[in-house]
């Protein structure tokens, strides 16, 4: 997830799990940090969907996600994990614009207190938006990824290819 670069406000539905862990970066807990790594790649009007334990919606949490969300509903999930763990599923629809005008209260009470499960789909996801070039790959292509690339799409063969790898006299 830290080293993906793949088009900003790109996807209608974002689905971030993140692994329950400590981290040594800007946060204490990995699951805020890739939270807001991959909050980018979702277009406005569409929905960030964030599964961690329910004690991860901290104050802190809730309040970098008012300021980013039009809509935020959480949902319970049944049983603990790992026999110990309550964990919620935050669904937040994001926003044109960043705004203050969110209510911690009514976030806190809907982390606090957790809805069940809809049976079915409640939420309208936007139209994609128009990307002049979607780009999907790792920040770091390593040689034997290229190589890889190269022998699939046969790139290798191409005289533009040639040019750039052909040394010059």
């Amino acid at each position: 997830l830290y080293t993906l670069r793949t088009s900003l406000g790109a996807y209608q539905v974002v689905w971030c799990n993140p692994p329950y862990a400590q981290e040594t970066g800007e946060e204490s807990r990995r699951e805020l940090d890739m939270l807001k790594a991959s909050w980018k790649w979702v277009q406005p009007g569409g929905y960030m969907c964030w599964i961690v334990y329910q004690h991860h919606l901290s104050d802190k949490a809730l309040m970098w996600i008012g300021e980013r969300a039009s809509r935020v509903d959480v949902f319970g999930i049944s049983g603990k994990h790992l026999g110990a763990y309550d964990q919620v599923i935050l669904v937040a629809q994001v926003a044109e614009t960043r705004h203050q005008d969110y209510s911690l209260s009514a976030l806190r009470d809907a982390a606090d207190s957790p809805r069940d499960f809809p049976r079915e789909w409640i939420y309208e996801i936007p139209r994609p938006r128009s990307i002049a070039k979607f780009v999907f790959m790792p920040e770091e292509i390593k040689p034997a990824l290229m190589l890889e690339i190269l022998k699939e799409r046969s790139a290798y063969d191409l005289p533009a290819f040639q040019q750039l790898i052909t040394p010059k006299p």
